[in-house]
């Protein structure tokens, strides 16, 4: 789940100029500040990626380069997470105060180019010789290689087994297949699942080519997601469970986002608007209408009528 009050393109959109070497510089001038990301119920392969390095291989030295990025105070969690913020290549762009609690794991990559094996994912990276004039807070490590943050995407076409049902396949880690069962739990029948069912869904995505969307699938097929979903109309498919999702964040989003405003004039902060409408997923589920919403000092207050 990503919420961002800035739209930011990654892209390089209309040359601006050379520098004095000859390197292409494209003015994005953009500002990506105060966001909240949480790889939970999925993978999140880079968080925010920089430059275009992280997508594919350059073809040349010119690559293009994004220029007059600033990245402020932006927060990352979850215990699906790839590479948090991976600036690979650019000038001008400063990134300070961004802070990660995630649990980032796994390795991208997927041309299988020994002299191009990049990091391992971590929080805040930077590539020291793809990357000019640049300013990064004490968050921030640089590339341990050359290459290390070049074509860090984990689910490429390229290089990666496909599951049975035609699903990009990139094997699961223990949190990260912990945090995706438990979401998939609440979303679905809005509880955790008790400690017989998580171990039996997280071992099904570890050890086989199983994913999330087979196991929501799944959990739509059961009684207790009839009870606890009475309105529920749709297909107990995969498009059907793919609708039900996008229904249900967006009306408990708008929700929390039309109280917050219409009681204090004030447009909720991302982090606390993402964890009311989370908060309102769990614990003593009840519908639309059976749960009261107040703005307090630092956040939202979910208290469920008769609890």
């Amino acid at each position: 789940m990503v919420l961002m009050r800035i739209v930011v393109f990654y892209d390089q959109w209309g040359i601006n100029g050379l520098d004095t070497e000859g390197r292409k510089q494209y003015d994005f001038s953009s500002l990506v500040q105060n966001n909240y990301i949480d790889a939970r119920g999925a993978r999140i392969d880079i968080g925010i990626p920089v430059g275009k390095r992280t997508w594919a291989p350059p073809k040349d030295p010119a690559i293009d380069n994004p220029y007059g990025i600033d990245i402020f105070n932006n927060e990352l969690n979850g215990d699906a997470f790839g590479y948090g913020i991976a600036i690979a290549n650019g000038f001008s762009i400063t990134a300070t105060g961004n802070v990660s609690t995630a649990t980032h794991s796994g390795q991208g990559g997927y041309f299988n180019l020994p002299h191009l094996i990049p990091d391992p994912a971590s929080a805040f990276a930077y590539a020291p010789l793809h990357t000019f004039n640049c300013t990064y807070g004490a968050e921030f490590s640089a590339a341990s290689e050359e290459n290390g943050l070049d074509f860090i995407l984990f689910n490429s076409k390229h290089s990666r087994t496909r599951t049975p049902d035609g699903y990009l396949y990139v094997a699961y880690t223990s949190a990260e297949a912990v945090a995706t069962v438990e979401l998939a739990y609440l979303e679905m029948l809005h509880r955790l699942p008790d400690a017989a069912e998580l171990a039996v869904h997280t071992d099904d995505l570890i050890t086989t080519m199983s994913h999330s969307d087979a196991l929501r699938v799944a959990l739509m097929q059961l009684p207790e997601f009839d009870a606890v979903n009475p309105t529920f109309a749709g297909d107990k498919t995969l498009n059907g469970m793919q609708l039900y999702r996008s229904e249900l964040w967006m009306e408990n989003l708008k929700m929390l986002d039309a109280i917050s405003y219409n009681t204090d004039g004030n447009i909720p902060a991302a982090k606390q608007l993402y964890q009311g409408a989370l908060g309102y997923l769990s614990g003593d589920y009840l519908p639309a209408g059976s749960v009261v919403l107040t703005t307090v000092p630092g956040g939202i207050n979910l208290e469920y009528e008769g609890s």
